[in-house]
Formats: C-alpha cells, structure tokens, sequence
C-alpha cells in the first residue's frame, strides 16, 4: 500500500487515486470479457451514445482507432490487453488510441451544438 506524501499531491488527490484504482480493479475483476472479433457487428452498437450524438463521431474515426477506443472506454480493456488481444505492439496501441481521443475532442463542439 502506497503512504501518503505531500510533497506529491494533496490528500484529497491522494484519496480520489485510490477510491478510482479500486472502481477500476473491482470493474476490471467483475467484468466478463467476449473474445474480440473485428466483424462482429454486435461489439460496435453502444446505443448509450446515440442521445448526445457521440456514436457519430466514433463512426468518424478510422476502423482501426474506433476499435481500440471501444475496447479502452466501453469494454474496460488495459492498453496491454488490447495490445495482446489485437496482436499489436504496445506503442502501437497508445499512439491510435491518443490520436483517435485528439480527433473525439476536436469534433466534441459539433456534437454540442
């Protein structure tokens, strides 16, 4: 277990990072994970997204970033997960994922409007 030390970050930000580690350790440890296949057309429907119009932009995204976005956000995968299941290197991985969330921001205004 970590100790606190303020010469890092205040307690409150210290508190906030483990009550966030332990919801995603929980979520990742309860989470039924399906064997990823690239046409299984089910795994891209997130209908959750559809009111605020967010589906529109992932369907903007190349094939190859949607995936790895939907993978990291929807599905809880780690980087290093995704990079094992897809059969990519690592670097690969984080390079797509950062430059599909730049794109998502860039159009996050057209969604607003």
């Amino acid at each position: 277990m970590h100790l606190f030390d303020e010469n890092k970050s205040s307690f409150k930000t210290w508190l906030y990072n483990i009550c966030h580690n332990t919801c995603i350790d929980h979520k990742r440890k309860n989470l039924v994970r399906r064997k990823y296949t690239a046409n299984e057309e089910a795994f891209y429907s997130i209908p959750t997204l559809d009111g605020i119009g967010i589906r529109s932009l992932l369907d903007r995204l190349p094939a190859n970033e949607k995936s790895l976005i939907e993978l990291a956000y929807y599905q809880g995968y780690t980087h290093q997960e995704i990079a094992d299941e897809c059969q990519l290197p690592l670097g690969t991985v984080k390079t797509r994922i950062n430059r599909a969330m730049k794109s998502l921001r860039s159009w996050m205004p057209e969604c607003l409007n």
